[in-house]
């Protein structure tokens, strides 16, 4: 099982989740390619709910100076500039506008695809064959467009069985939260409690899942 997304992962962590694969296939009698594929699922959902969703407009900076009113213009306006990306590249506008809210309708300041980076982690879970819903992922055209940067390639019968992981999303790194108790660097550990909790209830009953 891999990945491209960079992360620091506890070894103590890695080791657990390995063995909890092994105690898949000989507590569940899962096979190898089935307990990589159970791993690959939880690893892809933590990583998920790791995902921010950007705000609803990018950050607007007003430009030192009074409003003036320009040619056409029946009331002055403020410049504002904004960075945005065209052609894959960051570029920085400016936009005439009254005030900041009608700035902010601007197509430039607008983010589109909000939900985007963490719908592509959807598309994974799909790949590896089951849904993603009630994981609070975006739909729509944000999702789809999602689906073309989420590569899943997998062997799970026969010998060496392995899933790849590849999120090809530029800003899929940009995207993981910095901060509190879903961070990217915690989703190894909460991937494996979520494969824990669920061989604890499968093997003692619901009650000792815990």
């Amino acid at each position: 099982m891999s990945s491209e997304i960079t992360a620091i992962a506890d070894h103590g962590d890695m080791g657990r989740l390995y063995r909890l694969m092994e105690q898949a296939e000989r507590d569940l009698r899962k096979t190898p390619g089935e307990a990589i594929r159970w791993a690959a699922w939880s690893l892809a959902r933590t990583l998920g709910t790791s995902t921010k969703v950007a705000k609803k407009s990018r950050p607007l900076k007003k430009v030192p100076g009074k409003p003036l009113r320009a040619l056409g213009e029946s009331t002055p306006s403020q410049v504002f500039e904004v960075t945005s990306w065209r052609s894959g590249q960051k570029k920085t506008f400016r936009i005439r506008s009254a005030n900041v809210s009608t700035a902010k309708k601007d197509r430039r300041v607008r983010i589109g695809n909000r939900g985007m980076a963490k719908a592509a982690w959807m598309w994974g879970i799909k790949a590896l064959g089951s849904g993603g819903s009630g994981m609070g992922f975006a739909t729509g055209p944000a999702q789809r467009r999602a689906g073309a940067e989420m590569h899943v390639t997998k062997r799970l019968t026969g010998n060496d069985p392995y899933v790849r992981i590849e999120n090809r999303l530029r800003y899929a790194q940009d995207a993981f939260k910095s901060s509190g108790p879903q961070t990217v660097d915690t989703a190894v550990r909460r991937a494996a409690d979520m494969m824990e909790k669920v061989i604890r209830a499968k093997l003692y009953g619901s009650k000792f899942a815990k």
